[in-house]
């Protein structure tokens, strides 16, 4: 924002250096001027604190990544689910369902039912 800054203080000395006689019109110049250089300033203090905000939000996430990685054992949240691997009665088709359905599914390829329980012996799990 230093070229805004630069900017404000251009205008500044450009009005100083004209010597304008002191009328209404010269007093609300210097006042837009000096609202100018209040709004740069403000907008330098602005981006000051977003930098120091954006490396303190990323020192809590890097805290926060350690703190999951120490408290959880995310080894087992990484764990791929199980599923059954059947083939399809009606057409042939090799299906994987996931493991903790019980009842029936349709099969994807011809829309027919499959019967899944635990005493079937036509799936294995895939792991």
């Amino acid at each position: 924002m230093e070229n805004l800054k630069e900017k404000v203080s251009y205008l500044k000395g450009l009005t100083e250096g004209l010597e304008l006689e002191e009328s209404k019109e010269t007093k609300l110049l210097k006042k837009i001027i000096s609202v100018l250089q209040d709004f740069a300033d403000a907008i330098d203090e602005l981006e000051a604190s977003q930098v120091e905000l954006e490396e303190y939000v990323e020192a809590i996430d890097e805290d926060l990544g350690n703190l999951e990685r120490d408290y959880y054992d995310l080894d087992d949240y990484e764990e791929e689910p199980d599923y059954l691997e059947v083939t399809c009665p009606h057409c042939n088709e090799v299906v994987f369902i996931d493991e903790s359905i019980d009842d029936e599914v349709l099969c994807p390829n011809c829309r027919e039912r499959i019967e899944i329980n635990d005493n079937d012996n036509s799936g294995k799990e895939n792991e």
